[in-house]
């Protein structure tokens, strides 16, 4: 592994599985709910809805589920 991975990998063990959530509901960090939700319209626009149940594998909070 390079130390960029390292590195990378180091960051992410930080983050907290309720980030999305928090970020965009609770925090109201109005740049991240924008660039969140403008990554969730444009997966809306790919993505048919399934008409039945769902199972989310590695979705941390699962807010992007919700689209």
């Amino acid at each position: 592994m390079n130390k960029k991975s390292i590195k990378a990998k180091n960051l992410h063990k930080d983050v907290p599985s309720n980030w999305y959530y928090k970020s965009i509901y609770v925090d109201k960090n109005i740049l991240q709910s924008f660039v969140h939700n403008k990554r969730f319209k444009e997966v809306k626009k790919l993505v048919e809805p399934s008409g039945g149940k769902l199972l989310d594998i590695g979705s941390a909070d699962g807010v992007f589920t919700k689209v």
